[in-house]
Formats: structure tokens, C-alpha cells, sequence
């Protein structure tokens, strides 16, 4: 399934957030423009509240014209009809029978091979990083700065950088000619911020 990308910014929700406070931050990122929405859940949380938080969720990116990505469950995906996110190291071939899922992108971290293989031939983005030191995930690779990537991407393949992204180094993701950029805490980190911060990176997605 292709994804609609108007401005390039992929949210993805804290883990330390569920509820109310999750959707009320998801819906101030959606209403400032956000394209895309991956929602990230603690494995400790209850799966039956997950399912809850998830349909709500899916529910407020419909009403915005907007797709939903579940981060690393093919079970939820399947059951909400929506995007699902995997890791580079699933080698469990699920998705081939699934028939509910949307669509799939996954993290490649620092390897420009993957979209050539056949296996994923039919993914709808491929994601690279760390671009940046990040906090919200263990870094397990060293960063590689976005221009380590110019003139490798696969044009043909629509690809999300990761890893520590703000404002003040945006730029360097879309000079670099990555389709979208992944971003967690430039959104999120403060609540009261989560539409002016959206709007921001925007606006600066934007800028020539």
C-alpha cells in the first residue's frame, strides 16, 4: 500500500504515555498536520488496555485522514487493520499470512542492502538510524549522520530516518533525501508543546 506523505514527519509515541494522555497528545500532533503514527507500548502494559489505547487510536487517525502503525505486534495490526512496524532481526515470515495488515516498514538500522531484498520487496519504507544520539531507545549502533546516506537511498523506496531528530538538525535529514523522519521526543516531551512543536518541524520540513 503506498502512504500518503504530504510533509515527511513520522510521529511515534512515547511508551511512557497510555490513556488519556496518549490520545490527547496524539490528537494535538494529528491536528497540527502529522502525517504518519506509530503507536509504541511497554511490554508490561496489559494487552487488553493496549487494544483499548490502539482502537482509540485508530479511530482519531481515520477521523484525520491519517495512518496508524503499531510497533512490533502483527496481532494488532491484523486486528485494527492498520500499518505495522518490525524490527530488522524478525526473521518470522508472519506477515506473508496476513491479509489484515495495511502495510509494513521496517528498521534497517545502518544496512542500505535491505530494500533489495526480495523478501521485502513489497514494504512501504525502510528506516535508518540512529541518525542522531538518542535517549528514547538503547543504542545497541553508533550514529550515522544523514549524509552518510545521501546518494545511497534507494529512490525507489520511500525511507525514514531515526534517532534523535529535532529541530535544530532537521534539515540535514531532508537534505540528506530521506522521505520522512521518525520522531519521538521533539514531539512529545513536553504536553503542552505537542502542537507547537509538531507545527514547527513542519514548517521547517517545508522550508527550502
Amino acid at each position: 500500500m503506498a502512504i500518503k506523505i504530504t510533509n515527511g514527519i513520522y510521529a511515534i509515541t512515547p511508551k511512557s504515555i497510555k490513556g488519556n494522555e496518549l490520545i490527547d497528545s496524539a490528537a494535538a500532533a494529528l491536528d497540527a498536520g502529522i502525517d504518519l503514527l506509530q503507536y509504541r507500548f511497554s511490554a508490561n502494559q496489559n494487552f487488553d488496555e493496549i487494544v483499548q489505547d490502539a482502537e482509540k487510536l485508530q479511530k482519531l487517525c481515520k477521523s484525520h485522514n491519517k495512518a496508524l502503525i503499531v510497533n512490533d505486534s502483527y496481532e494488532l495490526a491484523e486486528l485494527l487493520n492498520c500499518g505495522l512496524h518490525i524490527g530488522q532481526n524478525n526473521t518470522n515470515n508472519f506477515f506473508l499470512n496476513c491479509t489484515n495488515i495495511k502495510f509494513i516498514g521496517i528498521s534497517c538500522h545502518h544496512n542500505l542492502k535491505l530494500p533489495s531484498r526480495k523478501i521485502y520487496s513489497d514494504f512501504s519504507y525502510f528506516s535508518y538510524g540512529p541518525v542522531f544520539n538518542t535517549q528514547t531507545k538503547a543504542m545497541l549502533t553508533k550514529p550515522k549522520e544523514p549524509m552518510y546516506f545521501a546518494n545511497k537511498l534507494d529512490k525507489q523506496t520511500k525511507s525514514v530516518a531515526i534517532g534523535g531528530i529535532n529541530h535544530i538538525n532537521l534539515k540535514q535529514v531532508k537534505r540528506a533525501g530521506f522521505t520522512m523522519a521518525a520522531i519521538c521526543d521533539a514531539i512529545f516531551s513536553q504536553k503542552d508543546r505537542i502542537y507547537r512543536n509538531s507545527k514547527n518541524l513542519i514548517e521547517i520540513w517545508h522550508e527550502n
